[in-house]
Order: structure tokens, then C-alpha cells, then sequence
């Protein structure tokens, strides 16, 4: 995965204009710094580590997870032609929204390094359109009968 810092500018913009849902009755807290900042910071704050890359897409291609993530959550049929074909489609979905849940929660780190585990938990699954998506995401692999959607629902939203 190529380092934020390294991408040339217009990649690196594109990257960081992720789409969110726009929800006029969700909880919502304005950021204090751009999050583009906080996302660099992922990088540079942390020696580069990160726990983001489990879905193995590309940061680059991560606005495609996003989109595939609303379309599964909405109920349709949909594929990423970055998941792998040996890879079984339910742990596909929890890899890339465990990506998703890094990059939120990494950036909150950075945006206030003071906060607990615990305070960023609440404030994604409370306050993020991204929370609420996910729970969609987590409500139709457990509506499915096979056990390893169920299993892949449980990792999706705890």
C-alpha cells in the first residue's frame, strides 16, 4: 500500500474526498481540523503503521469500498473487482469495513490524541453516517442463512 505522503497531489485529494451519506437526522459533530490533515498524520504520527489494509484494496481505490459497502448495505447484488476470487464475499465485506472503521478511527486518534478506545467507539457507531451505514452492512449479512454471513455480520458491528 503506497504512503499517503508519497501519492502525487491530485491522488492524494481524491483520496481523501471519500463520499459520506448524507442522513439530516443523524447526530453530528463538525470536525475541528480538516480530516485530510488527520489522515496524513495516520502516517507520519504513527511510523507509517496502521491496521488499515486487511481488504487489501488500495488506499487509492478506497472510494470504490465505500460505494461497494452502500450498494451491499442497500440490498443489491454487487462485486469489487478487487476482491479476490478464492475470497468468499461476506469475509470480503468485513475486511474492507474493517478498513472503513481504521481509517475513521485512526483519524479521530490523530484529530484528539487524548480521547480512550472506548470514546472513539461511541463516536463512530453514535455519530458517523459511516456507523450507520455499517450496521445496514451488518444487518443483512445476519438476515442470510448461512452461518458465515452471521459470522462475517458479528465482525462488521459488534
Amino acid at each position: 500500500m503506497p504512503r499517503l505522503d508519497r501519492l502525487p497531489q491530485l491522488n492524494r485529494n481524491n483520496l481523501l474526498m471519500l463520499p459520506v451519506q448524507v442522513n439530516d437526522t443523524a447526530p453530528f459533530t463538525p470536525l475541528t481540523r480538516p480530516l485530510s490533515t488527520c489522515r496524513l498524520a495516520i502516517v507520519t504520527t504513527a511510523g507509517g503503521r496502521t491496521t488499515f489494509g486487511l481488504s487489501g484494496v488500495p488506499a487509492t481505490r478506497f472510494r470504490g469500498v465505500v460505494r461497494f459497502l452502500q450498494a451491499f448495505g442497500a440490498g443489491e447484488d454487487t462485486e469489487m473487482e478487487e476482491r479476490p476470487a478464492q475470497l468468499p464475499l461476506p469475509s470480503f465485506v468485513r475486511y474492507c469495513a474493517d478498513d472503513w472503521k481504521a481509517l475513521y478511527f485512526e483519524g479521530r486518534l490523530a484529530m484528539k490524541p487524548g480521547v480512550t478506545g472506548d470514546d472513539v467507539t461511541r463516536w463512530f457507531w453514535a455519530e458517523t453516517a459511516a456507523g450507520q451505514l455499517l450496521r445496514r452492512v451488518r444487518d443483512r449479512l445476519e438476515a442470510s442463512e448461512d452461518p458465515r454471513w452471521k459470522a462475517a455480520a458479528f465482525g462488521v458491528a459488534r
